[in-house]
């Protein structure tokens, strides 16, 4: 049911360059994980079960809840299962932190290049105006070529992202398929 649900990120791995074998890698992985988590949660729930099962039902009813569970290898289980769940925590925190530290790590990058008196501009190209690239390679070159002849420009250019700030989530279209969601949406697959 998830891979019916995902199918079109999968479609789009495949236009970009995943293998069949890839993709079924990928998708096992993913399963077996959700099949170890399920392992995990029968294996700490099944463990409380079987001692509470074998527990002196007489003796218990003696103590009367003064002092249930709190014998010696309840008492060390019950520890151990701490120590496990705050290790467990810990090695989450630790690695939320790497990867916080990991994801800001690019804005403190010195880029190699001065970015100062740099002008950027974003634009959005949607429309019936903009549906073949040649239309939009025109509108391209002649936006660039009006700002190189502002007095005090240097130079001008275009790009698809800024260095350093990524472009995750552009659309694309692949050459050769037909578009399924309008232009540049990505090719039927």
């Amino acid at each position: 049911m998830r891979a019916i649900h995902r199918k079109r990120e999968i479609a789009i791995r495949a236009c970009l360059g995943a293998g069949r074998g890839r993709l079924v890698r990928q998708l096992l992985t993913e399963f077996i994980l959700a099949f170890v988590a399920l392992i995990t949660a029968v294996l700490f729930g099944l463990f409380p079960a079987l001692q509470i099962s074998r527990a002196d039902l007489n003796a218990a009813l003696k103590e009367g809840g003064r002092r249930t569970g709190s014998g010696f290898g309840q008492n060390k289980a019950r520890t151990l299962l701490a120590i496990g769940e705050i290790a467990i925590a810990v090695v989450l925190v630790i690695g939320a932190a790497l990867l916080i530290r990991t994801s800001l790590a690019p804005q403190t990058v010195k880029p190699g290049f001065d970015a100062h008196n740099v002008l950027t501009m974003r634009m959005s190209l949607a429309g019936q105006r903009f549906q073949t690239s040649a239309t939009i390679e025109q509108l391209i070159k002649t936006g660039t070529e009006r700002l190189r002849a502002i007095p005090g420009v240097l130079t001008a250019s275009a790009t698809c992202c800024i260095p350093l700030e990524g472009g995750y989530g552009l659309p694309f279209q692949v050459l050769g398929r037909p578009l399924t969601n309008g232009p540049f949406h990505g090719g039927g697959a």
